[in-house]
């Protein structure tokens, strides 16, 4: 991560410290889409261990579905690193990831009443 770190710092993608604002510490360049690397080496772990967990092919579309809406939640986590997003795109961009999940549920839904 600080090899990264340094390349996000060198492209200016960074901010300040607003907790420490004052002190010698709150002057310090922190990066900010850092989660991004985090995110790559989880999904590219999940993507290699898949052929070992998934057996069924019905649970195969749900566990594509599931990684699908991960990546573009990272991708909408970078780009309001990146391009600042207003509230109202940072609203609609979860709810156009959440349908892959939708296309892939099959299963009946019941509501039990108390």
């Amino acid at each position: 991560i600080q090899h990264f770190k340094e390349l996000n710092l060198k492209a200016g993608l960074f901010g300040m410290d607003i907790n420490k604002k004052g002190s010698p510490s709150g002057e310090k360049k922190v990066p900010e889409s850092l989660g991004v690397v985090v995110a790559v080496i989880y999904l590219i772990a999940i993507i290699c261990f898949q052929s070992y967990w998934v057996t069924e092919r019905t649970s195969l579309v749900e566990y594509n579905a599931a990684l699908t809406s991960i990546c573009m939640m990272v991708l909408l986590g970078f780009a309001d690193d990146v391009l600042d997003l207003r509230w109202r795109y940072k609203m609609i961009l979860p709810t156009v990831a959440s349908l892959p999940l939708l296309a892939a549920y099959s299963g009946a839904t019941a509501i039990m009443m108390p």
